[in-house]
């Protein structure tokens, strides 16, 4: 509760990793109309991608989504040109 303000009642009533996964495509590309070939993700890191998404889909037995399966790492990025 202190790291995020959730509270555990929110986590009892709330949607299923499969439901939010699914409304999370609903808005991407139906109300935005975004095609999963036309973006690209970009993240802080690898864990949320790379490692997270990936055991909770294998967890559940579904397939990863397609759109997950490459993204830029940002912090890579600073690392190259940043010095």
């Amino acid at each position: 509760i202190k790291l995020t303000g959730i509270q555990q009642s929110q986590i009892d009533t709330g949607d299923s990793f499969e439901k939010a996964l699914e409304k999370v495509e609903d808005i991407l590309f139906k109300q935005l109309q975004i095609s999963p070939d036309q973006m690209i993700c970009v993240t802080c890191g690898d864990w949320d991608l790379a490692s997270m998404l990936t055991r909770q889909c294998i967890q559940l037995g579904i397939a990863k989504p397609k759109w997950a399966m490459n993204f830029v790492n940002i912090k890579l990025l600073c690392h190259k040109y940043i010095p």
